[in-house]
């Protein structure tokens, strides 16, 4: 079941790709645009006044991409949800990994290789100027969580359990409400 539930997600995350979207955002004082290309759906284009100035491919299969300003300091940043393996478990499952643009470059800001023991869904909220990552795990026991992690020094930090140990759809209930709309 769960290499099925990844798999729908690679797929949907290939097709939202193939779209051939694009994100604009602001950092620095200065407004980017980040488009899929159209020929490699993990490969996304970085322009600044109309000019291609860098650009990131990922090798694994990208479920979302969210602009939001995940560290607080007043400049739009990436938060991508990457389906892939990492050091700590061979399982290809979600990470959030967060870049910055900064002088016509993507940079790593943050990868997680494990933020929660299960992660299935992540979002952003904001309130009073605080930018909070919302995540959903699934726990062993196949109950559902739903976490609060706020940027601070040098990556996500736990805050605190909005909900835990619930079903599915009263967790999903929950993040559909509290998702940042843009």
């Amino acid at each position: 079941m769960k290499l099925v539930f990844i798999m729908l997600i690679a797929v949907l995350a290939t097709a939202m790709a193939k779209d051939g979207r694009s994100f604009v955002i602001k950092s620095c004082g200065q407004t980017s645009i980040l488009k899929s290309s159209g020929n490699c759906p993990t490969r996304f284009v970085l322009y600044q006044k109309g000019k291609a100035v860098d650009s990131k491919t990922f090798n694994d299969s990208i479920a979302s991409i969210t602009v939001v300003d995940a560290d607080n300091d007043g400049n739009e940043d990436l938060a991508i949800g990457i389906i892939k393996a990492s050091r700590w478990s061979a399982v290809k499952s979600l990470k959030m990994h967060l870049y910055k643009i900064r002088d016509g470059r993507i940079l790593p800001l943050w990868r997680s290789s494990k933020l929660t023991r299960n992660m299935l869904d992540f979002c952003f909220t904001r309130d009073n100027d605080t930018t909070t990552a919302m995540v959903i795990e699934k726990s062993p026991d196949f109950r559902f969580n739903l976490i609060a992690f706020q940027w601070k020094y040098f990556g996500m930090k736990y805050v605190r359990y909005v909900l835990q140990d619930q079903d599915s759809t009263t967790v999903y209930q929950k993040i559909g409400n509290l998702r940042l709309k843009r």
